[in-house]
């Protein structure tokens, strides 16, 4: 009895080694597909920069600008009430708060 327990335990021991060998030969072929596919795909394009997006007057505000507080300081007259000033990218757009329709556009350069 206690042979055939010993020599059960060395099975599975040697099975064990044999599953860690396979283990390995798979992650290095895994590796080497993975070193082939990066060599062989082409190069992707970089990032392109976000698109401008161009608002009009009478149009609804979807964008993710930011809200002007300091208006004055921009040169913008001060918002009635239930607007307000966003800044998106190079643009302040005078918008409706509940509906988001855009009343006034003035760009950076030219107000």
């Amino acid at each position: 009895m206690t042979r055939m327990f010993a020599g059960a335990i060395a099975l599975m021991i040697g099975l064990g080694a044999l599953a860690g060998v396979s283990e390995a030969e798979a992650r290095d072929q895994t590796r080497e597909k993975r070193v082939e596919q990066s060599h062989t795909k082409k190069s992707q394009p970089k990032k392109q920069q976000a698109q401008k997006r161009h608002w009009k007057k009478g149009g609804k505000y979807t964008g993710k600008g930011s809200v002007v507080a300091n208006y004055g300081n921009h040169k913008l007259k001060a918002p009635a009430k239930g607007y307000r000033w966003m800044r998106d990218g190079d643009e302040f757009l005078l918008v409706r708060i509940g509906s988001g329709l855009i009343v006034e556009i003035v760009g950076l350069t030219g107000r």
